[in-house]
C-alpha cells in the first residue's frame, strides 16, 4: 500500500491511500495501569493526554512513520514532560528538606 501511495503521489483519483494502523497496548504495563486510573481525574486530564500522545508518537517513531510536523510535536511534548518531571523532582526535594528540618526541630 505504501508503494502504491508513493507511485500515485500528487494524482487525485478520488481514492484514499491512507494506511490503517493498529497500536497494541500492554495492559500489564504500570504506565498504562496508572493512565487508566487517572483517565477520569479532571485535574490530570492534560497530563494523561500528553502521555497518551507521547506513547502513540513513540510507537510511530519506532516504525519510522512520523512526518516532520509530527516529529516537531513529539519534541515539544517531550520537552513539556521533562519540565513537569523536573518540577516534580524539585518538589520532592523541597518536601524532603522540610521533613529533615522538622526532625531537627523536634
Amino acid at each position: 500500500m505504501a508503494e502504491m501511495k508513493s507511485q500515485f503521489a500528487g494524482m487525485n483519483f478520488g481514492m484514499d491511500f491512507e494506511e490503517e494502523k493498529t497500536l497494541v497496548i500492554n495492559n500489564n504495563s504500570s504506565i498504562i495501569k496508572n493512565l487508566i486510573t487517572l483517565k477520569d481525574n479532571e485535574s490530570k486530564k492534560e497530563q494523561v493526554e500528553l502521555i497518551c500522545n507521547q506513547i502513540v508518537d513513540i510507537a510511530l517513531l519506532s516504525n519510522k512513520e512520523l512526518s516532520p510536523s509530527e516529529l516537531d510535536e513529539l519534541i515539544k511534548r517531550n520537552n513539556k514532560l521533562m519540565e513537569q518531571f523536573n518540577i516534580y523532582i524539585e518538589y520532592k526535594k523541597i518536601v524532603e528538606n522540610i521533613k529533615i528540618s522538622m526532625i531537627f526541630l523536634f
